[in-house]
């Protein structure tokens, strides 16, 4: 069994890892991290979407309702920020950043099989804890990985494909709204396809390492 008094102090594990290029685990990372950003800001755009469905006619959401729906994931997000980065300090930003999009996908589903705008709310907020905290945590882990020579432009350009997540979600839904596979409303398939994308999007993070320095 290793002594512990012969460990090296994670400051020293910092100052190798700083010293390190960029390789194909910092690339990766990077990928993994901004498909998973990419998925955060779709869902989070899927309000836009929802408010032009749910308010059109002929069986338009009232207004007040509406007004919750929409707000119900920036509540969550909220909420979910500082209570999931205080769970990922404890547990580990790696293993935060899997619970997270694992939960976004149980969210995103419940929200596509949902039956009337109360449980479509529950949903939203229930999923808006975890799209708050995946921001915050994910750039946590990069500047944890990433070494400090290029961080800040790694970190922005890994990040800056996220901001193809809400033109994805309209072109996503105006697709998929006049074909309605399986009888299912286009908003539907937005939130099942988004689902399913951060279910994918978690498991690929169980290939990266948890932070050394956490």
């Amino acid at each position: 069994m290793t002594d512990p008094a012969v460990l090296p102090p994670a400051r020293d594990i910092g100052a190798r890892m700083d010293r390190l290029p960029v390789t194909r685990l910092h690339g990766l990372a990077m990928l993994i991290c901004a498909l998973g950003m990419m998925l955060d800001t779709l869902e989070m755009s899927f309000g836009g979407v929802l408010a032009t469905v749910l308010s059109a006619p002929p069986a338009p959401v009232p207004a007040g309702e509406l007004s919750l729906l929409l707000a119900a994931v920036f509540l969550g997000a909220v909420v979910g920020a500082p209570a999931l980065g205080w769970w990922a300090d404890r547990h580990g930003r790696r293993s935060a950043l899997v619970a997270l999009l694992l939960w976004i996908a149980a969210a995103s589903l419940g929200a596509a099989l949902s039956h009337g705008v109360a449980a479509l709310t529950l949903c939203r907020f229930l999923g808006g804890l975890a799209l708050g905290g995946y921001p915050p945590i994910v750039i946590a882990y990069l500047t944890d990985l990433l070494p400090p020579q290029r961080r800040g432009r790694l970190i922005f350009g890994s990040l800056s494909l996220s901001l193809l997540g809400p033109p994805a979600a309209i072109f996503l839904v105006r697709w998929l709204t006049p074909l309605q596979p399986l009888g299912l409303e286009g908003w539907r398939w937005g939130f099942a396809l988004g689902g399913v994308g951060a279910a994918l999007a978690g498991l690929l993070f169980l290939a990266l390492p948890e932070s050394p320095r956490w």
